[in-house]
């Protein structure tokens, strides 16, 4: 099966694809860089995004070396120019509030 996006494409502004890394459970993962020059990974959600967002939701505040940082939560069920810190709560309270 093909990936759904292909080396140069511009799925998020100021990011281009460079690679499809890998496909898992919940979505596509990709080598990106930024405009900037910053080397990122994004996570393309395909399957249950609410699911992946609620864990992302524990895991956006966690620093250590050992743990990937999250930099930013773009999806279609939040306003885009939200920082990752508002999306978040707004996540966790969505979620409390389903329980």
């Amino acid at each position: 099966m093909a990936y759904t996006f292909k080396h140069g494409d511009r799925i998020l502004d100021g990011y281009t694809i460079q690679r499809a890394v890998g496909r898992g459970g919940f979505g596509e993962v990709y080598y990106a860089i930024s405009d900037g020059g910053r080397e990122v990974a994004l996570k393309y959600l395909r399957d249950n995004p609410q699911v992946e967002l609620r864990g992302v939701s524990h895991c956006i505040n966690l620093k250590s070396p050992h743990l990937v940082s999250i930099f930013d939560v773009v999806t279609n069920f939040y306003n885009s120019d939200m920082s990752a810190a508002d999306a978040a709560k707004q996540l966790a309270s969505e979620v409390a509030a389903a329980k």
